[in-house]
């Protein structure tokens, strides 16, 4: 993964480390933002131990047209690399639109997504409109991840195991996302096993 990350990071490292050292730069050096990650809802269909966002149900969420001038105005400032989270972003019905249009205007949209309501036609529609990077956010693995996640584990793992044979085809980068805190380092060994299984 080295050579998808150092382009990217290695310049900004830099500069950040140059600046900390010699703050008279300041001025002179400019970093500019390349990514924006972005919360199409802060609705969740999850019921995380950790989150509290579950627990209501928010309204008035921007459009598809909203988010679409968004979207121009980061194209515009700059941006690369938009990443959505949430909240669910897969609970929008306009989130394939969203992806496509980010793709439209040149930029790498990523996701962040729990995998519970995501399924092969979903995938596929995604990876059409352009999807370039996908984390599946899991804590534990079978009943440890009921726990944490109080979902129905079986639904998640398959998203993984979609999103998996994605990656190995050379269709989307991905990985797993992990919580970490007290109730899920237990866990870890189960995930770094499961995600060696998944490639």
């Amino acid at each position: 993964r080295l050579h998808q990350i150092a382009p990217v990071h290695l310049p900004i490292l830099l500069k950040a480390e140059a600046l900390r050292r010699w703050p008279s730069l300041y001025g002179k050096t400019a970093i500019k933002p390349k990514a924006a990650w972005l919360n199409p809802t802060d609705n969740c269909n999850m019921r995380c131990i950790m989150c509290n966002q579950w627990r209501e149900t928010k309204t008035g969420e921007l459009t598809l047209e909203e988010w679409k001038g968004l979207l121009a105005q980061l194209k515009e400032a700059g941006i690369e690399k938009v990443g959505f989270n949430g909240g669910e972003p897969l609970l929008r019905k306009e989130f394939v639109e969203m992806v496509r249009e980010v793709t439209r205007l040149g930029m790498s949209p990523a996701l962040i997504t729990s995998g519970f309501l995501l399924d092969e036609k979903k995938l596929g529609e995604l990876l059409a409109a352009g999807l370039k990077h996908i984390t599946v956010s899991i804590d534990g693995v079978g009943e440890d991840y009921e726990e944490i996640r109080r979902r129905d584990w079986g639904r998640v793992e398959a998203a993984a195991r979609l999103v998996a044979a994605a990656y190995a085809a050379g269709r989307v980068d991905a990985n797993i996302g992990f919580v970490v805190m007290h109730s899920t380092l237990g866990h870890f060994d189960k995930i770094r096993a499961f995600t060696k299984e998944l490639g």
